[in-house]
């Protein structure tokens, strides 16, 4: 007996349906296939801050279509599914022939997705935990002036709620003045365009990809 939650559907409907669904995955797949070619052009031709940010975004649709073409042949495998086509009263002959998805193919790219959304959020939770670290030790730093000068043979930036810029004294007293105005303009860029969210959001999307 049908549900009464299921609309009244033919397997010509749905044969509709996974044809959209079918083209999504070519299209999801081959545009992922395409984004590597897309950042290595863009670090090629464009300028560096516009280059960065196409990378970024690059990185995110790569790790977006894997998942969305993954995430529908999942769900191409439900639908053909005998007991989900049973429940929706169409003929599970003709829609294994409209779906050529098998069942252990749907159960493999719905794991991989499980996969990688967990290995996407354990790395968010990594960079979270370092981000509140580096803004701890931010704030312990002496002085409200962003640049904190120590003793020591680093230059560093540390991410922050602002952030800081850790200038090692022994390193920095060696350069001639225009070399230490170029350095720590190079540093507040860092703070000031927010370079670190540009790397965790990178490395987010490389974990789920």
């Amino acid at each position: 007996m049908r549900s009464a939650c299921w609309p009244s559907c033919s397997t010509a409907g749905i044969g509709d349906h996974v044809v959209l669904l079918l083209t999504l995955i070519a299209i999801c797949l081959a545009g992922s296939a395409l984004v590597p070619v897309l950042a290595r052009w863009s670090m090629a031709t464009m300028r560096p801050a516009r280059a960065v940010v196409m990378t970024v975004a690059a990185a995110v649709a790569a790790a977006l279509g894997l998942g969305a073409s993954m995430s529908a042949v999942a769900i191409a495998s439900v639908v053909a599914w005998g007991p989900v086509a049973r429940e929706g009263g169409v003929s599970v002959g003709e829609l294994r022939a409209l779906v050529p998805v098998p069942n252990w193919l749907g159960l493999a790219a719905a794991g991989l997705v499980g996969l990688l959304l967990g290995r996407a959020v354990v790395r968010a939770a990594v960079i979270v935990t370092a981000f509140c670290g580096s803004a701890r030790v931010c704030r312990d730093l002496p002085g409200s002036d962003p640049v904190v000068f120590t003793r020591g043979g680093d230059i560093v930036t540390l991410a922050g709620l602002p952030g800081r810029i850790v200038v090692g004294t022994e390193l920095f007293d060696r350069l001639d003045s225009h070399d230490q105005q170029v350095v720590l303009a190079h540093e507040r860029s860092h703070l000031r365009r927010h370079h670190h969210w540009y790397l965790h959001v990178v490395d987010i999307a490389a974990a789920a990809h």
